[in-house]
């Protein structure tokens, strides 16, 4: 057990979260910043690690995770929306990066991809997700 999980429920840490992205775009706007693209989080649940290791789910995604994430999202939104409203002339956006990721997820083949347990496996062996993350990703799906 981490020292974060002693501190903070699940929701808890989200709203920590939260408010440290609220703090840094309250900073960037004093600095002038006016437009910006945040991005929350993809279904975690999906990731290559996750499905690898749930051996008695299939190796289908770890759905508790995608709440998660989901539950994160719509707090990240809400705090969005909430400084678009006091912050003058802010124009911040979320970018919904869970949804296009769910999809490509959920319907390989209408992206031109096969199984993506097949996929996710290339992305384990040929990527350290680790430290290349969604970049190689993006380039096996180019490969591919």
């Amino acid at each position: 057990m981490s020292l974060k999980q002693l501190h903070f429920t699940v929701s808890q840490y989200q709203d920590f979260l939260v408010d440290i992205a609220e703090d840094f775009v309250r900073k960037l706007h004093s600095l002038g910043a006016r437009k910006l693209s945040i991005t929350g989080l993809v279904p975690i649940g999906c990731l290559p690690l996750e499905r690898a290791t749930n051996i008695f789910g299939d190796h289908a995604c770890n759905e508790k995770y995608n709440r998660v994430a989901l539950q994160f999202n719509a707090k990240l939104e809400n705090m969005i929306s909430k400084l678009n409203k006091e912050l003058p002339q802010l124009k911040a956006l979320s970018a919904n990066a869970y949804e296009i990721v769910n999809d490509i997820i959920t319907r390989p083949s209408f992206y031109g991809m096969f199984s993506l347990f097949v996929l996710t496996t290339y992305i384990s062996i040929l990527c350290d997700t680790s430290y290349y993350g969604i970049l190689c990703v993006a380039l096996l799906f180019r490969w591919l």
